[in-house]
């Protein structure tokens, strides 16, 4: 009797290691996905940065159309950062809530 209770507390924490595993892979999937997203966006504001001060010679108050066009594929360029699937964030709060 006491062994097949060993044998399926055995088997439970083997789930859990592998439920523990995923979230892990995937939490380092969003992670990378962020971090490449933000390396992504400091060059292209050192781009911006660098056209701006470009357009400082003109002297004028008006931007270039070169400019207006960079800034709005700019803005179409950066998407939302990738969200983890949704039973990703069930086992997170899963594993934190307090066990009976």
């Amino acid at each position: 009797e006491e062994i097949k209770k060993l044998k399926l507390r055995l088997e439970e924490a083997q789930v859990q290691a592998v439920l523990y595993n995923e979230l892990c892979v995937n939490a380092e999937v969003g992670v990378a996905d962020a971090c490449k997203q933000c390396n992504d966006l400091s060059n292209d504001l050192q781009q911006l940065l660098n056209h701006i001060e470009q357009e400082k010679g003109f002297k004028t108050n008006e931007s270039t159309p070169e400019l207006k066009s960079w800034v709005i594929r700019l803005k179409h360029k950066h998407r939302r950062p990738k969200r983890l699937p949704g039973y990703v964030y069930e086992g997170i709060k899963t594993s934190r809530e307090p066990k009976k």
